[in-house]
């Protein structure tokens, strides 16, 4: 208390002129902080853009469908690291359902009713994403498995595996987005 007398009683009486140094300093750092805010809804709106337009061009691509970009709506009524952990997870699962795909088409006898059931697993998790055509290389594979032809879940499967591989580099680049734009919604709330 002391300190700010001494510093009030060096602008004279009542300490007027520390007043208005106050609220000048005051509005030059309202200023600033309006302008971050500005700058932060720039950024973040450029970000949002690039990330629709990657999502349009997957659509296009007919990679995903609709479905995809409801998932991705779904982080405004759950958390905003929603998206982020649904893409780790839904590859995590895909990565998961190919290789033990692949050990099993490497063993001498096939077992079909094992293999049927990795592939509903991934090809329901591939609807479920919006990533139709992913779900549609899985409906190849369980097309040859009820044929009973290990060459046509052979060929399937490579197709299924090209296609998660295609899939998965525009997901990375969503990641890397989405990612951005949570770093910056955790900044804009926290200078608030």
């Amino acid at each position: 208390m002391e300190f700010l007398e001494s510093q009030l009683s060096g602008y004279g009486e009542g300490g007027v002129g520390f007043e208005k140094t106050l609220v000048v300093h005051m509005e030059f750092l309202e200023s600033q902080l309006l302008d971050m805010m500005r700058t932060l809804v720039v950024h973040m709106e450029f970000l949002e853009l690039q990330l629709s337009n990657t999502f349009k061009l997957m659509k296009q691509e007919g990679l995903v469908n609709d479905h995809f970009t409801f998932v991705y709506s779904l982080k405004r009524n759950i958390e905003d690291h929603f998206y982020v952990e649904i893409i780790a997870e839904f590859c995590s699962v895909i990565q998961d359902g190919l290789k033990l795909l692949t050990q099993i088409m490497n063993t001498g006898s096939l077992n079909y009713n094992l293999m049927k059931e990795y592939v509903y697993k991934v090809k329901g998790s591939s609807l479920s994403f919006g990533a139709c055509r992913l779900a549609e290389a899985f409906a190849d594979i369980e097309r040859a498995i009820d044929a009973d032809s290990k060459e046509g879940c052979l060929e399937a499967l490579k197709r299924a595996q090209r296609q998660f591989s295609a899939l998965e580099e525009k997901l990375h680049g969503c990641l890397q987005l989405e990612r951005r734009l949570v770093i910056l919604a955790t900044e804009g709330t926290n200078d608030k």
